[in-house]
């Protein structure tokens, strides 16, 4: 066979039936007998692929919720987004809010104090609503991580600074409104998708910024200040808890509302958002975009022969062989029925078709075992086109979906370029 799959015309199954299979479809017999040693080796063995599984989920679970290393590149985008806006919203309460205390400090400040800790609020205020204006990418993890990072160390800054100051001042013991800020901030996390290490870092910040502050005003020891700790340590975890349980309902509902099913890759509404974001990102750093538009050639004979569920099986290896040879910028979707489309960021138009080329001859060694019991190996066809100036995102998909026409008209299992 030169293209499609196994299953054209003038070819056969090349793989049959073991002994095993053969003895599993053999008529029950009709008096209850002890299991045979191959019955026990096949359901331990099934007990172990099981167990197997389990523990395999249980380790994707925990590197999900460990660092944000295990995510998708769309699932960060998607948290980053999360953490974003709930950054913004807070810092803009914290820099209308901080100011308005000014004038509950009057009621217990006076002279040079009440001045002094206006400047700070003024200025913390100006810190916060500076941070809930800043435009930036809003998809990009690592800048709402130092926006994050900023809405915590802001006020924390203050609140050391106030304390320091009325420490060394005339004034007794701290105004209302100052001593419970470490509390606060440590409580903001609870509203936050948050990693373990992303929680664990926010935790010992705040904890070592109070620690620190009392081993310098010399009250470490004092029974206040190591209730105070206790308090921190224990909103901590309650905090953590929070944020783990933001995580894991936020990646249970991107899961479903942004995946196909079947695959486990991204479906065609979350990959032509994520084109989006990638078009505008390209364009504002004038760097190169391509996409591909993969389909598996002569697909339904495979369902008209072997069945739907023999298909499911040849869709998802060449589904997981796409996500194995992609790169780390790359995102992979499932664009409808046996087409899948591949954004490649970064990327102009002859590194996408070197990629092309390469995934194109990976499926010749792909070799996909169906529950008829078959061997089928598959093909592919795909279009190739890089991002024009001025040019829409409908009509870049018209382009590379031309090009897969083409690709399929001029024989099939080739690459084409747009």
């Amino acid at each position: 066979m030169k293209n499609g799959l196994i299953g054209d015309e003038g070819t056969t199954p090349v793989e049959h039936q073991t002994a095993a299979q053969l003895d599993s479809e053999s008529p029950p017999p009709s008096t209850a007998v002890a299991p045979s040693d191959s019955d026990r080796r096949r359901r331990n063995l099934a007990s172990g692929n099981k167990s197997a599984f389990l523990q395999q989920l249980k380790q994707e679970y925990f590197n999900d919720i460990l660092r944000a290393r295990a995510h998708t590149k769309h699932f960060r985008h998607t948290r980053a987004q999360t953490i974003g806006n709930r950054v913004r919203t807070l810092a803009f309460l914290f820099g209308v809010l901080i100011p308005a205390w000014i004038s509950i400090d009057a009621l217990y400040l006076s002279g040079r104090e009440i001045q002094t800790l206006a400047v700070m609020r003024l200025v913390t205020g100006i810190a916060c609503l500076s941070l809930a204006f800043w435009r930036s990418a809003n998809h990009d993890l690592p800048t709402s991580r130092i926006k994050l990072a900023l809405l915590v160390v802001i006020p924390s800054l203050f609140q050391t600074a106030a304390h320091l100051y009325l420490e060394q001042s005339s004034y007794q013991g701290l105004p209302p409104g100052y001593h419970f800020f470490p509390f606060m901030i440590i409580t903001l996390g609870a509203i936050f998708p948050l990693t373990i290490l992303e929680g664990g870092f926010l935790a010992v910040f705040i904890t070592g910024l109070h620690v620190g502050t009392a081993a310098y005003t010399s009250e470490l020891t004092s029974l206040d200040t190591l209730n105070d700790i206790w308090l921190l340590v224990l909103l901590a975890l309650i905090t953590g808890w929070a944020a783990l349980t933001q995580l894991t309902m936020l990646m249970r509902l991107y899961r479903q509302a942004h995946r196909d099913p079947l695959t486990g890759l991204a479906n065609r509404r979350s990959i032509v958002a994520y084109l989006q974001q990638e078009v505008a990102h390209s364009r504002e750093f004038n760097n190169p975009l391509s996409l591909m538009l993969l389909d598996l050639d002569k697909f339904k004979r495979v369902n008209d022969s072997y069945g739907h569920a023999a298909g499911d099986e040849v869709l998802k290896r060449f589904a997981g062989l796409l996500v194995e040879q992609s790169r780390a910028e790359d995102l992979v979707g499932r664009y409808g029925g046996e087409e899948f489309l591949m954004v490649l960021s970064g990327t102009p138009c002859h590194g996408a078709q070197q990629i092309a080329e390469r995934l194109r001859t990976s499926c010749h060694g792909e070799r996909v075992r169906v529950p008829t019991g078959d061997q089928l190996s598959f093909t592919t066809s795909i279009g190739v086109a890089e991002m024009r100036p001025d040019e829409t995102i409908e009509q870049m998909l018209k382009r590379v979906d031309d090009a897969l026409y083409a690709a399929k008209g001029g024989g099939r299992d080739r690459v084409v370029i747009a």
